[in-house]
C-alpha cells in the first residue's frame, strides 16, 4: 500500500514540473486565485522488485494566489520573484517508503516511514535557458535524508507559439542517510534472497522534457517525461530491480 502510494507521489511531482506555463496564463491578475486544474495518464516502471508497473488516471493542480501556492504536493510561498526567475520556500511530504507487509519480499524489513520535507527551490531564465535547483532536508528527522537537485533546460516555442517544449538534463543527489534508509538492508533484515547492504551518498541523473499545445485561450494539452538513471548506492541495493525509472504523464489541463 505505501508503494502504491509513493507510485501517486511521483506522479503527482512529476505532472507539476511544467508549471511555469502558469506564469504565461493570460488570466493571471495580481492578487487573485489563479491556476490550472487538469487530468491524464501517468505511466511508470516501477524499479523495487515485486512491484509492478503502473498505469494511472490522476489529476493536475496547480493553485496560486498572491505569493503563496499549491504545486502538486508542494505548499509553499514565494519568497522573491522578479522577470529573471523566483525562489520559493516551501514543504512537501515525502512519502517514499514501505511496510514488510507489503509483499513477500519486504518480510523481515523493518518499516520505513513517510516523512515530511523542508526546502527552497530557485528557477532563473536567460533567454530560452531554464536553470532550476532545490534543496530539501527531512525536518520529521525520520531519515535524516537531504536532496539536491540541479538542471538545466532550454525553452523553445514552436508551431505558431502555440506549443511550449523544454527538454532538460540534471543531477539529483541524496545524501547516505536518505539512500541507506530507503534502499539499505540492516544486518538484522538480511536472508538468502536479500543480503544486507549499506550504501553512500550519490549522484542520480535526470534527462526530461515538459511539453505542451494550447487547444484555446483556457485549453491545454500537455506531455511530461522524466528519466531517471541511479547512481550504483541505489542500484547496487538487493530491493531495486534495475539501474533506472522512467515517468510519463499525458493529460489535459484547464486554466482559470
Amino acid at each position: 500500500m505505501m508503494k502504491k502510494l509513493y507510485i501517486l507521489v511521483s506522479a503527482i511531482i512529476l505532472i507539476t514540473l511544467s508549471s511555469t506555463i502558469l506564469a504565461s496564463s493570460p488570466y493571471q491578475k495580481e492578487g487573485d486565485l489563479h491556476g490550472i486544474i487538469g487530468m491524464g495518464l501517468f505511466f511508470r516502471n516501477e524499479p523495487i522488485k515485486t512491484i509492478d508497473d503502473q498505469v494511472l488516471a490522476l489529476p493536475r493542480l496547480i493553485i496560486r494566489q498572491n505569493n503563496f501556492f499549491i504545486d502538486g504536493l508542494e505548499l509553499g510561498y514565494r519568497a522573491i520573484e522578479g522577470v529573471n526567475g523566483y525562489i520559493n520556500l516551501f514543504f512537501s511530504p515525502h512519502l517514499e517508503g514501505f511496510k514488510a507487509s507489503d509483499n513477500l519480499f519486504l518480510e523481515g524489513m523493518s518499516e520505513r516511514k513517510f516523512s515530511l520535507d523542508g526546502g527552497i527551490s530557485t528557477l532563473w531564465r536567460h533567454g530560452t535557458v531554464e536553470v532550476n535547483f532545490s534543496a530539501t532536508t527531512d525536518i520529521l528527522n525520520k531519515s535524516r535524508g537531504k536532496e539536491i537537485i540541479f538542471s538545466i533546460g532550454n525553452a523553445y516555442v514552436l508551431t505558431g507559439k502555440m506549443a511550449l517544449f523544454i527538454p532538460r538534463v540534471g543531477l539529483k543527489w541524496k545524501n547516505d542517510e536518505l539512500v541507506n534508509y530507503y534502499y539499505g538492508v540492516e544486518t538484522v533484515e538480511e536472508r538468502p534472497d536479500r543480503p544486507a547492504f549499506q550504501g553512500e551518498a550519490t549522484v542520480n541523473y535526470i534527462i526530461a522534457f515538459n511539453s505542451t499545445y494550447s487547444l484555446g485561450k483556457r485549453s491545454i494539452l500537455f506531455m511530461d517525461f522524466e528519466y531517471e538513471h541511479f547512481g550504483n548506492d541505489i542500484s547496487d541495493s538487493p530491493l531495486v530491480d534495475g539501474e533506472q525509472v522512467f515517468n510519463l504523464f499525458l493529460g489535459y489541463g484547464w486554466q482559470f
